[in-house]
């Protein structure tokens, strides 16, 4: 999934959200919620717009930022939460955005820290702050590669599902 999003190479997909207790915005789970912790939801995503990808070079060392935007809607319900309400369609939206920055951010760090592969070829997205071809070659990339830090920023707008709206 991750790869494929990074490639622009994705129509859709489902995605199974866990909701968990903690979210960044609150220290501790919000006793209003409907959704509830421990349980997960099926959202079906497309993408809005294509992936942005931003490489920057920032003391010697790759700075790469990944955007990416999607509208998606609930493929799965659970019992007595009103996927009409915007509440809590803003508070699905942002589980889905914090779980789907924190898999792409961990896939990229996998494949930097442990395989030292450019898989999605970020690379290409450096030549431009290089004057010469020959500075290219000289920054080594592959080295330099393992010492990227990755900024990943999701936007996403979850409606109501397809069909059901109520489960109550």
């Amino acid at each position: 999934m991750c790869f494929s999003i990074i490639k622009n190479a994705v129509k859709e997909f489902l995605v199974r959200v866990p909701i968990s207790s903690t979210s960044e915005n609150h220290s501790s789970y919000d006793t209003n919620s409907q959704l509830q912790p421990t349980q997960a939801i099926d959202v079906y995503l497309q993408p809005v717009q294509s992936t942005q990808i931003d490489v920057e070079i920032v003391n010697g060392s790759p700075f790469i930022k990944i955007h990416c935007s999607f509208n998606g809607k609930i493929h799965s319900m659970n019992h007595e939460a009103d996927y009409l309400n915007e509440d809590v369609l803003q508070e699905l939206s942002c589980a889905v955005e914090q779980f789907l920055a924190s898999s792409i951010k961990q896939y990229l760090y996998k494949t930097s820290l442990q395989f030292n592969a450019d898989i999605n070829g970020l690379g290409k997205e450096v030549a431009s702050q290089f004057l010469t071809t020959q500075d290219l070659e000289n920054f080594h990339w592959l080295d330099n590669y393992k010492n990227s830090v990755f900024q990943v920023e999701v936007n996403v707008n979850v409606g109501s599902g397809f069909l059901l709206t109520e489960t109550k």
